[in-house]
């Protein structure tokens, strides 16, 4: 299990998923362990750095990225 809670966990753990669901379902799962949020650090650990586009394929950095 990654830390949820650090950039190199939170990368590690999102390249790992392996369709759109288990996107969304890891998305979950780190915003659980940040206090039901995103950490401050997910735009640019995962849509700057291009970590969305390359697991799910171009144009997919704006999957289940809300701002509640």
């Amino acid at each position: 299990m990654h830390d949820l809670t650090t950039p190199e966990g939170v990368s590690a753990h999102m390249s790992e998923s392996m369709s759109r669901g288990d996107w969304n379902q890891r998305c979950d799962e780190v915003m659980a362990a940040n206090n039901g949020d995103y950490p401050n650090f997910w735009f640019a650990t995962i849509v700057l750095s291009g970590l969305a586009d390359k697991t799910l394929g171009a144009g997919s950095s704006d999957i289940k990225i809300i701002n509640l």
